[in-house]
């Protein structure tokens, strides 16, 4: 990816043969150019991997891998799972019908990759 803003929008990986036994996890950040993501309306899967595939101009949206963090890792900490990848945890404030929720907290992959066995 080229230097620039970015947002990140929420995707699950496709339950087909295409990414079958791609990744222990099927949530995905996808990072979308934020010049051309202009509304924070829903796109749709179709508009938000379109959207994402802006981001390094090829056939395959740019993502990143999102992984449960161990339970008592405190935001920000860097960890690593069991696949050799590597990442940070982050807690975002949640909010159920207007109210708060508590947080959600969730390891964002940051280094390593996935080879089809």
């Amino acid at each position: 990816m080229k230097p620039g803003v970015y947002t990140l929008r929420f995707a699950l990986q496709p339950q087909n043969g295409d990414h079958l036994g791609v990744s222990p996890n099927r949530e995905f950040l996808l990072v979308c150019p934020s010049a051309l993501d202009t509304t924070p309306d829903p796109l749709g899967y179709k508009g938000t991997v379109d959207l994402a595939k802006q981001t390094i101009r090829r056939s395959h949206p740019s993502a990143l891998s999102l992984d449960p963090p161990a339970a008592a890792a405190a935001p920000l900490s860097p960890v690593s799972n069991d696949l050799g990848l590597s990442g940070l945890v982050f807690s975002v404030p949640a909010a159920a019908s207007g109210q708060a929720a508590g947080a959600l907290t969730f390891g964002l992959i940051l280094k390593g990759s996935i080879q089809n066995q």
